[in-house]
């Protein structure tokens, strides 16, 4: 899976119902494309934090859980930046 098609996939998943309107934003906002590559690593940290094998650090864990939150606040003010741009 190419790394830009894995951004999609999960930000689609992150907005069931709005997957063309992440298709356009990930093709015309270069900083929405962007947003969604910081969301995608954070999460890859997180997932890898969480893992089994993992020293799992809780503080460490609290701070990626907040910033994939704040992250993901963005990008949901970014969607409705690009509903607002239809009208």
């Amino acid at each position: 899976m190419k790394p830009a098609q894995g951004i999609r996939s999960l930000i689609r998943g992150l907005y069931p119902g709005r997957e063309t309107l992440v298709d356009r934003g990930l093709s015309e906002d270069p900083a929405f494309l962007e947003l969604c590559e910081d969301y995608r690593r954070c999460s890859d940290v997180l997932e890898n934090l969480r893992r089994p094998d993992g020293a799992e650090n809780v503080e460490r864990v609290r701070e990626y859980e907040q910033l994939l939150a704040e992250l993901g606040q963005e990008l949901e003010g970014c969607l409705e930046a690009l509903v607002q741009g239809q009208d």
